[in-house]
């Protein structure tokens, strides 16, 4: 229950940042993400006063995980876009 509980505190502190509800898909692939990057911090920079262990601070981690995500899928559509111009026009099939 306890997990359940700060899975959905941790949902709902992304969403604050994101300023939507994040889908059960982001948060399935930025959950690790944000996890993994968190105890990084931690065993780089330490946890003061507990801070880092709150749940806001894990949303605001999924929230970056959300967006650099949807970059990343906007970028490498934008790049074969450009690529397939490129194609047509070096076919001259523009």
């Amino acid at each position: 229950m306890h997990a359940q509980v700060t899975s959905q505190l941790i949902k709902d502190e992304a969403a604050i940042f994101l300023g939507r509800k994040p889908t059960d898909e982001e948060m399935e692939h930025a959950l690790p993400r944000a996890t993994k990057k968190l105890r990084w911090i931690i065993d780089k920079d330490g946890d003061p006063n507990g801070v880092r262990r709150q749940p806001w601070y894990l949303g605001k981690l999924v929230e970056e995980a959300i967006v650099e995500n949807a970059f990343s899928e906007f970028t490498m559509a934008r790049c074969l876009e450009i690529q397939a111009r490129k194609e047509a026009a070096a076919t001259c099939e523009i």
